[in-house]
């Protein structure tokens, strides 16, 4: 199947978002390590009591949340939409596509409802939309919320 345009239609997230998403996710585990290290050396007081360690473990999970997150990448083709993460690829052929809905919370969410009773194909805000994106937007119905 060929891409909408000639140029390659990958709508990868946009670079500053994806570097702010990272960011946010590894600045508590930042903070959480720096503070326990300095608190071990002596150079501050011990920030964590007895459970610190496990405040640790979970703050190690957000760089990773986060990461899955601005790592997506979608692929608009003439007669479908693909996305692909570190674990799975779904694709929706657009006569498999019954419309689409708009969320807007954490921004303006994307939704691609299939025809059969299957999960919703969502697009984050971290995708950048482009006039080409917008253009085959139009070809799949609105749905109402």
């Amino acid at each position: 199947m060929r891409a909408v345009s000639l140029n390659t239609r990958t709508n990868i997230s946009d670079p500053y978002t994806r570097r702010l998403w990272i960011g946010i996710g590894i600045a508590p585990l930042t903070l959480a390590l720096m503070t326990s290290t300095l608190g071990n050396f002596g150079l501050m007081n011990r920030p964590f009591g007895e459970g610190g360690f496990i405040l640790i473990a979970v703050t190690a999970v957000l760089p990773l949340w986060f990461s899955f997150m601005a790592n997506q990448r979608v692929v608009l083709y003439e007669n479908a939409i693909e996305k692909t993460t570190w674990f799975s690829t779904r694709r929706l052929d657009r006569e498999n596509i019954l419309g689409w809905r708009g969320k807007s919370y954490r921004g303006h969410t994307y939704v691609f409802v299939p025809r059969d009773n299957s999960r919703g194909l969502s697009l984050l805000p971290i995708f950048r939309r482009d006039q080409t994106f917008f253009e085959w937007k139009k070809s799949v119905p609105h749905l109402k919320n």
